[in-house]
């Protein structure tokens, strides 16, 4: 996860977290530095507080008669296991200094369900280009349309004349060996898709074959390389047709 630091706007006293940006799995632990400052003599009092639905208010961190202008310190917090999938959790700092100003900001951080099953659509049929349509997938859509006449940036994926697997959008694919696709879980289905080369074009997949599919923007002068895990493709078959080819898949997304 990609830790990012914000804070109070620029005052009488500042306080910032560098806490994850993409969210958590419940139960993990994240390292979450912390700071103080004032433009005063000196900060008093420091406080960090979580509040999600099922635990309430809970006190993660607190300092007191602190003494000096600028206050460090790192927790490890551990997300907690909640009742419901993809809940944000906020974590709030608060501090005060000897000159009676105070500041406090809160985090939102998205905590997510690490081995939850993820949800499958079976039986999608696509065909290679000479078919004349259903060659193309939407993920976001999870269903199958037509390159052709669709939006491009719905196009994610679609299936040239010689049955190479392209895509229109910021889609790559990764050819997975021996992934277990039947018992796939969130959170093994991402870290494996991070770990896996990846690539525009897929040259002509077959029976059994397991293609991982994430969205990956490259950096520019404004926004930073990201990947975004999406899900994954079993090919269950491929007929060879005159003139096309068609391929049934089945469809697991995060």
């Amino acid at each position: 996860m990609v830790a990012a630091c914000r804070g109070g706007d620029l005052s009488d006293i500042v306080v910032t977290a560098s806490v994850p940006q993409d969210g958590v799995y419940s139960g993990d632990k994240a390292e979450i530095g912390l700071r103080a400052f004032t433009i005063h003599e000196s900060l008093k009092d420091f406080r960090l507080e979580s509040f999600d639905p099922d635990n309430g208010k809970r006190l993660l961190a607190e300092s007191h008669n602190i003494g000096k202008k600028t206050w460090d310190s790192t927790i490890v917090w551990t997300a907690p296991m909640l009742a419901n999938d993809s809940v944000k959790v906020s974590l709030k700092l608060w501090a005060n200094d000897t000159d009676g100003h105070e500041q406090s900001f809160s985090y939102p951080i998205l905590v997510v369900w690490s081995d939850k099953p993820l949800a499958e659509a079976s039986g999608l049929v696509l065909y290679s280009a000479g078919f004349g349509s259903s060659d193309a997938l939407s993920l976001g859509r999870g269903e199958v349309i037509d390159a052709k006449t669709a939006e491009e940036s719905l196009v994610d994926v679609y299936i040239d004349s010689e049955c190479n697997w392209r895509t229109k959008t910021d889609v790559q694919f990764s050819l997975v060996q021996g992934f277990d696709y039947a018992h796939s879980t969130r959170r093994g289905l991402e870290a494996t898709i991070r770990s896996m080369r990846r690539s525009t074009m897929l040259a002509c997949p077959q029976a059994a074959d397991v293609i991982l599919l994430s969205r990956w923007k490259a950096s520019t002068e404004k926004e930073e390389e990201y990947l975004e895990p999406w899900g994954a493709l079993l090919v269950t078959a491929v007929v060879k047709e005159e003139g096309y080819t068609r391929f049934i898949v089945n469809y697991k997304a995060l």
